[in-house]
């Protein structure tokens, strides 16, 4: 079955247009200014996911829903403004959600933010920003992302549901292992043929197997045995 993700020559008609795919991307956001307006539950999704990816979050909202206000209150690392939106907020941002419920509101920091050069995600009207989230099923650094761009959310969220349940718990902690494996043959001295084999040996370990069989101590000595075979 091809994949549409990476088939370029896969095109969408809706209403005689013609729809171009999302570009796929992943951001670091660490210290960068991100707006969310709106106080709601969808907001606070927002909120926990930016937070969570070490993003400066702004929270513009005249009232907080019940959830944002008890992370308030516990001391979560975000600002708010409580007060209507208006333009300027979006001054210095990467990125700016709209998830108000009033379509209007949503509209008008979709504006600003290309105004000010900022990417805007407006929630209930996703053709209607620059980019929309995918739905994500996470273990610890790996991250498995399914898009619809925009036109299928609940069936983003449908097959998310389905990858999760495939990834066992501890597939985390193996991409970490993995990632400590990779500094090491790059702190080694190896030269470039050496890394890449290594890393092709690394890459076609089954660590799903692996954790099956023996758990993480089972692929921590099958990393191990792959890098001994370079490093003392």
């Amino acid at each position: 079955m091809t994949s549409i993700d990476t088939n370029p020559a896969f095109t969408l008609r809706a209403s005689g247009d013609e729809e171009i795919p999302a570009y796929p991307i992943a951001l670091r956001l660490r210290g960068k200014g991100c707006l969310v307006v709106g106080g709601g539950r969808v907001a606070a999704r927002k909120v926990r996911s930016l937070v969570a990816a070490g993003a400066q979050v702004r929270v513009v909202a005249p009232d907080l829903c019940a959830e944002l206000a008890r992370l308030r209150a516990a001391g979560a690392e975000w600002e708010w403004e409580q007060r209507p939106f208006v333009a300027a907020d979006v001054r210095g941002c990467l990125l700016a959600v709209a998830a108000t419920d009033d379509p209007v509101v949503n509209a008008q920091v979709a504006a600003a933010a290309r105004e000010h050069g900022a990417l805007a995600n407006v929630i209930d009207d996703p053709e209607a920003g620059d980019f929309h989230v995918p739905s994500v099923a996470q273990r610890g650094p790996l991250q498995v992302a399914v898009s619809t761009s925009g036109l299928a959310p609940a069936l983003a969220v449908s097959l998310r549901r389905r990858f999760e349940a495939l990834l066992p718990e501890e597939m985390g902690s193996a991409v970490a292992m993995l990632g400590r494996a990779r500094r090491r043959a790059r702190e080694g001295g190896l030269d470039e043929t050496q890394r890449k084999r290594l890393a092709r040996e690394l890459a076609g370990l089954d660590i799903e197997r692996l954790l099956v069989e023996g758990g993480l101590p089972k692929v921590e000595t099958a990393i191990g045995s792959c890098i001994s075979r370079y490093l003392a």
